[in-house]
């Protein structure tokens, strides 16, 4: 009889922020920055800030529609080989909730956005 070695398994892996070698704030003043400026560009230039906001939403939405399309199909022919792709866009297609918060831009600008909404 042999003595097969005795594996422990691994410890949790732990994302470790600190690692990353810049402050967890500069994402959000980016994020504010960049927010600020789309609300000067919007007071400026509004026709172009509608046209150009509603290009990226619909990018956007395509990217995020298309993941959530493979991922339901992943699942209905329930392939087990398909994890390791399934995780990633399983992540994309969790952006939807922001992706509504996005769209009010486009809700609010629909009038200049949509000759026929303006006519009522």
């Amino acid at each position: 009889m042999t003595n097969a070695p005795h594996h422990e398994s691994p410890a949790g892996e732990r994302l470790d922020l600190r690692r990353l070698g810049f402050p967890l704030s500069l994402p959000v003043i980016v994020g504010a920055v960049s927010g600020l400026v789309c609300l000067f560009w919007q007071i400026d230039h509004p026709r172009q800030f509608s046209f150009s906001w509603l290009f990226a939403f619909t990018c956007c939405f395509t990217v995020c529609g298309g993941a959530l399309f493979w991922v339901l199909l992943h699942h209905c022919v329930d392939a087990n080989w398909s994890v390791v792709v399934r995780r990633p866009l399983e992540t994309m297609a969790a952006l939807f909730p922001f992706l509504a918060l996005a769209f009010v831009p486009v809700l609010l600008n629909a009038p200049r956005l949509f000759f026929w909404m303006a006519l009522s």
